[in-house]
């Protein structure tokens, strides 16, 4: 009972360290004014924190192409949105699902790579693999088509650039080529550790404090409470089992050296010292209650590997049923102190009380 209980509580420990990984928490810098973007200068602070283990960063600039047409556009200037991420895979509109690919599949965009919306390229006769010029000097290869269930909702009067169909997604590396002192407009900080949120977002705020700093970590914070009532729940369970297993140990240990007190008093009688004695009964205990943690231990993680390999992976979180070195150290050092302390008690009265007196109680 103790070995399971220990391995549920380290199978909880390890999924939530596992959750803490896969809930993403992290921080968000956004811009108060478009007119004071944020600057390189504060990305390399930011950076240079510790439990900061990814930074995404969105930038976007409006730009025309001669050689395309923005969709619905009253200005004929063929204004364009072009947006670019670290990551486009995270913290976009295609993460949170509303822009969804109809042809290619969404990735971290490298270098001439970009993603353009299927009305887009309806209007200017484009496909997956054509080649779009940018700048003079600048080549770009479409490799995504997107769309999104929110194009028609737009009111129509609406600025070309400000149109969903006329946003373009580049990565930050063709971004840094078309506009030499890059800037931003949202800055992603990703938190190794979850519990760390509150800390780091006041560190995060005293660089960013011309931005507005949040947080989002309201899944982990969901997640995490349940988990530590379990946690509480075992670890009560395992008090609880040790104290019974001692008074149960110290009961049976008490029985058998009551039962044996006419051979301890003959011991005495015949010169031999009272430490011996209590030597040999401790020996005599050990190496049983050995054998049976050596049993016990073997069917626990018989038991354990068995288990494990019926519980399912979730959300890429996976419970390991295990016993470790550790949980088979505890359980023998708190049994032998156990049988230390319950073999000295129960043999405080043949050590302490005259072998005659003992034998003649026996025989009468």
């Amino acid at each position: 009972m103790l070995l399971s209980t220990n391995a549920m509580i380290h199978s909880l420990e390890n999924t939530k360290d596992q959750i803490k990984q896969n809930t993403k928490s992290k921080l968000i810098v956004n811009i108060l004014d478009d007119n004071n973007p944020i600057k390189n200068t504060v990305i390399q602070e930011l950076e240079e924190l510790n439990n900061i283990n990814f930074i995404n960063k969105r930038s976007s600039i409006i730009m025309s192409m001669d050689t395309l047409k923005a969709v619905n556009d009253t200005s004929d200037k063929n204004l364009l949105n072009i947006i670019a991420y670290d990551d486009l895979s995270k913290d976009s509109l295609f993460e949170e699902g509303k822009y969804k690919l109809s042809e290619g599949k969404i990735q971290n965009l490298h270098g001439d790579e970009v993603i353009v919306n299927h009305t887009f390229a309806e209007v200017n006769g484009l496909a997956i693999g054509d080649i779009l010029t940018i700048k003079e000097d600048i080549v770009v290869k479409i490799v995504g088509i997107f769309m999104s269930n929110d194009e028609e909702n737009q009111p129509k009067m609406i600025a070309s650039k400000d149109r969903i169909e006329n946003q373009i997604y580049i990565s930050q590396e063709l971004m840094n080529k078309i506009n030499d002192n890059p800037v931003y407009t949202e800055v992603y900080a990703y938190v190794d550790n979850p519990d760390l949120i509150q800390t780091m977002q006041t560190k995060v705020s005293d660089i960013c404090k011309e931005y507005v700093v949040t947080n989002t970590d309201t899944l982990y914070q969901q997640i995490k409470i349940p988990i530590d009532q379990v946690q509480r729940i075992a670890s009560l369970i395992q008090i609880i089992t040790i104290i019974t297993s001692c008074v149960i140990t110290t009961l049976i240990l008490s029985m058998w050296i009551r039962a044996r007190y006419k051979e301890m008093a003959v011991m005495i009688s015949l010169g031999i010292s009272k430490f011996h004695i209590y030597l040999q009964t401790f020996l005599e205990s050990f190496i049983l209650f050995i054998i049976g943690s050596i049993v016990a231990s073997g069917l626990t993680f018989i038991f354990l590997d068995t288990l494990t390999t019926f519980m399912p992976m979730v959300e890429n979180v996976s419970i390991h049923l295990k016993l470790t070195l550790n949980d088979i150290f505890m359980q023998i050092g708190i049994g032998t102190i156990t049988i230390t302390i319950a073999l000295l008690v129960a043999q405080i009265p043949v050590l302490k009380t005259n072998p005659k007196e003992i034998l003649s109680k026996m025989e009468g």
